[in-house]
């Protein structure tokens, strides 16, 4: 499942590119935002998610693909 999703990720480039650490905080706090004005939306737990394995921050992400699967299980497809 995990496996699928990052081929994905690696695949549509998300993991390409480096952005300035200070960028990718604000990032993460309007996700933060985002997810608690709409917890039931998966693409603020997927992209959060992104985000989090890019900053290597590798079980935040995992609980976020979760998520996102538990919300959407399209994700897996």
């Amino acid at each position: 499942m995990l496996k699928t999703l990052l081929t994905r990720l690696i695949k549509n480039n998300y993991l390409s590119g480096d952005s300035k650490l200070k960028g990718e905080k604000k990032a993460l706090k309007s996700y933060d935002k985002a997810i608690k004005s709409n917890p039931y939306n998966p693409y603020g737990y997927f992209n959060r998610g992104n985000l989090n394995f890019k900053l290597g921050c590798y079980q935040d992400a995992i609980k976020d693909y979760n998520q996102a699967i538990r919300l959407n299980p399209e994700y897996l497809q």
